[in-house]
């Protein structure tokens, strides 16, 4: 059969491409065995579509393994975030229970030097023999007097601050 003419091919290439149904190659091969030779037109659009075909079911699973791989470093990365959250926040209670520790240890040095500077005091004013009970009652009784005469605030400082510069210069006097 002769070759057929460029027009001709073409027209014949564009028909095919548009009225047959999706097979493959070899299918194709068979539906043209006993007819004569198709157009090289139509060879290359036979094989581009078979490629076209192949190359499309590639990136649709590309695509499909593209989107798993997503969703798993999506997850992945949710977990870091989650982690990373609850890192800091278990530092951050770290740091406030080392905060509370510091601030109670302080307290407790605080108070305990005050303790002892009133155990000193009631020292220094020969009252460490009597009762507890005999040193809360004189406090209470000398508060109810500041309370009613205010000016005895400023008597009993004055008192205190000679008896206890006294005391201090006898300690002075017995080391030399």
């Amino acid at each position: 059969m002769p070759l057929q003419s460029g027009s001709h091919a073409r027209k014949n290439c564009q028909l095919f491409s548009q009225k047959q149904k999706p097979c493959s190659l070899l299918a194709r091969a068979r539906h043209w065995g006993g007819a004569p030779l198709p157009s090289a037109c139509f060879l290359v659009a036979l094989v581009i579509r078979a490629i076209f075909e192949r190359v499309v079911v590639d990136v649709e699973k590309q695509k499909l393994k593209l989107s798993k791989l997503l969703e798993v470093a999506a997850k992945e990365q949710a977990k870091l975030l989650l982690a990373e959250k609850q890192q800091k926040a278990r530092e951050a209670r770290q740091v406030a229970r080392e905060k509370a520790k510091e601030r109670a240890k302080l307290f407790r040095s605080a108070d305990a030097h005050r303790k002892i500077v009133l155990g000193g005091l009631t020292i220094a004013a020969e009252a460490d023999g009597w009762d507890p009970a005999e040193i809360v009652g004189a406090l209470l009784v000398i508060g109810e007097r500041m309370a009613t005469h205010p000016n005895v605030r400023g008597q009993l400082r004055e008192k205190g601050i000679q008896h206890l510069e006294a005391r201090a210069a006898a300690r002075e006097g017995a080391r030399s």
